[in-house]
This record gives C-alpha cells, sequence and structure tokens, in this order.
C-alpha cells in the first residue's frame, strides 16, 4: 500500500519555531509546550495535542490528535463510535510503529488519530478517507507568520483576561520566533508580562537545541 506525501516544514523548521512557543508558553507557567529529549509536545489546554519525536539516521515522527475532529479511530474504539476502523499505519515502515510504542505517553489523550513520517526529505502519510484531525488542530508552527501571529494573540488573551493594560509589540514577538532555541532573556522580556519567569522561558527553549 502506498504513503501520501505532505507538504509540511521540515522538522528542523517545525522545531524552531515550536521552541520560540515553548518559551513563551512556560514564561508564562505552562508547560503544555515543552521538549523532552527527543520528543516536542504541543498540548492547547482543551485535549488537543501534537508530537514530535526526531529519530535517528534523520527520520521524524509527527503524531497527535484533535478530540473533536479526529476520525480515525482503530479497535475498541471505533466499534465504540460504530464506524469502521481506520488504520493509520497503514503502509508505513515498521520504524513508525516502533516510534510510536515507544514515545506515545497516554497523559496526552486517548489514543493517536494521525501518524506522519519524515523520511529522505519528506513527511508522508497513510491513505485513509477518514478526517484525522490534523488540519483542525491549526498548529501555529508551521509557517514563521503563523506561529507569530499565534504568539501575538496568545499575549493580546492573556493581557485581556488578567486585565492588563498592555501593548504587544509584534516586531519584538517577530524576534523571539527568529530566534528559536537561542532565544535569550532579553528578547523574552521584550514580550513578556511582569511576574513571568523569563528564566524558565529561555530554558524550555534551549530544550529545543538539536
Amino acid at each position: 500500500m502506498s504513503l501520501r506525501d505532505l507538504d509540511l516544514p521540515t522538522p528542523t523548521d517545525l522545531n524552531h519555531r515550536w521552541a520560540a512557543e515553548a518559551a513563551i508558553w512556560n514564561a508564562r507557567g505552562w508547560d503544555d509546550v515543552r521538549a523532552e529529549g527527543p520528543v516536542r509536545h504541543h498540548g492547547d489546554g482543551g485535549g488537543n495535542w501534537a508530537s514530535m519525536v526526531l529519530l535517528p539516521e534523520g527520520r521524524a515522527l509527527l503524531f497527535g490528535q484533535d478530540h473533536e475532529y479526529s476520525q480515525t479511530f482503530a479497535g475498541e474504539t471505533a466499534q465504540e463510535f460504530g464506524v469502521e476502523p481506520t488504520d493509520i499505519l497503514a503502509g508505513a515502515p515498521a520504524w513508525w510503529g516502533e516510534a510510536l510504542e515507544q514515545h506515545f505517553n497516554q497523559e496526552f489523550g486517548p489514543w493517536v488519530a494521525f501518524a506522519y513520517g519524515w523520511e529522505d526529505g519528506r513527511w508522508q502519510r497513510a491513505e485513509y478517507a477518514a478526517e484525522d484531525g490534523f488540519e483542525e488542530l491549526e498548529l501555529p508552527f508551521l509557517s514563521h507568520d503563523d506561529t507569530v501571529a499565534s504568539l501575538v494573540d496568545f499575549l493580546d488573551t492573556t493581557a485581556l483576561d488578567e486585565q492588563l493594560e498592555a501593548e504587544v509589540d509584534q516586531e519584538a514577538v517577530d524576534a523571539l520566533v527568529q530566534a528559536g532555541p537561542a532565544v535569550t532573556e532579553e528578547q523574552l522580556a521584550a514580550v513578556a508580562f511582569s511576574g513571568w519567569d523569563v528564566a524558565k522561558g529561555v530554558a524550555a527553549a534551549r530544550a529545543f537545541v538539536l
């Protein structure tokens, strides 16, 4: 069975922008976005998540779930929802399943709805008709501009929630995203609010250094 090619950024580019998001979230005091060894994790705080594991030989696996939109169920879950089961690993090389078995943490969610493999300079996934929820996740680090926009929105929302009279400096956010894992305390402090732990945010970003 053949695999479908996907138009997604390289793992290196994803990792770089992921680090910028982690810096701000962790400075805020939330660890839903983080790197742990070779695994990068993004949780939206509402039960939707994605993880990427960086593997030897230049491989990577991007996997996750949207609890509202993912329809790729297998086994007992498919029976429970009364739908045809979907094999998200159909036709995939063995290392995809091995990586999932080793790195999927069920604290993220009850099941994995998509698994995309990176090898030989391209992302691929299995062929299936059911919606896997990836697009609905709207991961913020699929482009530089998306990352900047997402972090500006996060900061604006935080200011509103905390009733702060503060304007978000979009140029400073852009510089932070450009820096990625190399973000400095000065760059993070330029966008952080009073009381945030800038050192913790920088440390979270450093965990993404390749």
